[in-house]
């Protein structure tokens, strides 16, 4: 079931982060119907703008998309510092593009970054690693990062974030 990593890196020591806009299922209905309702085609094209800037930072912090059901979004990295740095970057541009945008248009995500075990099934991964990276998305403030004990043990010398 533990796979070895191209790297040589067990499976169950894989960096997670989610990526979400609002935290639970009642208020992500209600702002995305309410953008939804406002302008259905500028919502569409601003959300996948923003997934394509995301996708693109993943990757040059040396992470892999694995899904994005609804409006989530779950990568993993090699490297728990190259998970913080890319979330760090990604509500930098986020907050940056929004600026540009009026007030009512604006969308916020909150990320969640995990260290912990994970199973691998083809290309998704499941198990308490994921979880937990969801329920700290969930704990996120809107264009927040919230990171495990774990993970912040990992990165609290290497940093500057705290």
């Amino acid at each position: 079931m533990f796979e070895t990593l191209k790297r040589g890196m067990p499976l169950w020591q894989k960096r997670v982060l989610n990526v979400s806009s609002p935290p639970s299922l009642v208020p992500m209905l209600k702002a995305i119907v309410a953008l939804m309702g406002e302008d259905e085609e500028a919502t569409v094209r601003t959300l996948t703008s923003y997934r394509e800037v995301l996708t693109i930072l993943i990757q040059q912090h040396n992470g892999k998309v694995l899904g994005s059901p609804g409006d989530n979004l779950l990568a993993e990295f090699v490297s728990v510092v190259d998970a913080v740095q890319c979330a760090v970057a990604v509500q930098k541009e986020i907050k940056a593009r929004n600026d540009e945008l009026h007030e009512n248009r604006r969308m916020q995500f909150r990320i969640g970054i995990n260290l912990g075990d994970v199973i691998q099934e083809e290309e998704q991964i499941y198990g308490d690693g994921v979880n937990i990276a969801a329920r700290l998305e969930g704990l996120s403030e809107p264009g927040g990062i919230c990171i495990s004990k774990t993970a912040f043990d990992h990165i609290e010398s290497k940093l500057p974030y705290g």
